[in-house]
């Protein structure tokens, strides 16, 4: 499945985000390939060019991820990020760091939010990025249109080094201190928005129609 969505900040359109999710086998394994590329639009491209392009590849039944690889590009910043699989643990390249089973990233927790029964979706969860390891607590809520779920990240082992020092803007944004999160999912099981926002900045993600 296919979905485009558009990104503002402080209201003011900055980007394209294209999120690809789709069914393959991978090591032998039934799995899912969950593919999102950030483009920033003509506007912002002459102030802050950003193209990123991240891929999850998870087991389609248990989640734990199986593989992770990120592009990422902007002004004075390129990001290479790969794993590779060592006797079942899934380790990042030149790191002895492994990403653990039961452990989602925030590409495969959208998913798991739009492919889960919402009364199935569990309130606590282990959640890692780049190296670090969070517990993520989902506030959900039922509408007759939507399910609204809010996201709060409490890092364990507060004295780790994610593996990169300076990530991508996105996954910054998206893990910064204190920020709230809001997914906004759909009766059709569609991410419909996400909200990110801290202090008086908003980063905001639409679906486009």
């Amino acid at each position: 499945s296919l979905a485009k969505y558009d990104v503002t900040l402080y209201q003011i359109p900055m980007a394209e985000v294209t999120i690809n999710y789709k069914n393959t086998i991978f090591n032998n394994e039934n799995a899912v390939s969950l593919k999102f590329e950030t483009h920033t639009n003509t506007f912002a491209s002459k102030i802050f060019q950003v193209n990123n392009a991240y891929e999850t590849i998870i087991n389609k039944n248990t989640f734990n991820i199986l593989s992770f690889t990120k592009k990422t590009s902007q002004p004075g910043l390129e990001n290479k990020l790969n794993t590779f699989n060592k006797d079942g643990d899934i380790i990042y390249e030149n790191t002895n760091i492994i990403i653990p089973e039961n452990y989602f990233n925030i590409f495969s927790l959208l998913y798991y939010l739009t492919i889960t029964p919402f009364e199935k979706i569990k309130t606590n969860i282990k959640l890692e990025r780049e190296g670090l390891y969070y517990d993520c607590i989902i506030h959900k809520k039922e509408t007759e249109s939507i399910y609204e779920y809010e996201l709060i990240f409490n890092q364990i082992h507060i004295n780790q080094k994610p593996i990169i020092e300076n990530t991508d803007m996105f996954t910054w944004a998206i893990f910064k201190d204190n920020s709230y999160k809001q997914i906004i999912v759909n009766k059709n099981n569609t991410i419909e928005s996400c909200k990110f926002s801290f202090g008086l900045t908003s980063l905001r993600a639409h679906l486009l129609k």
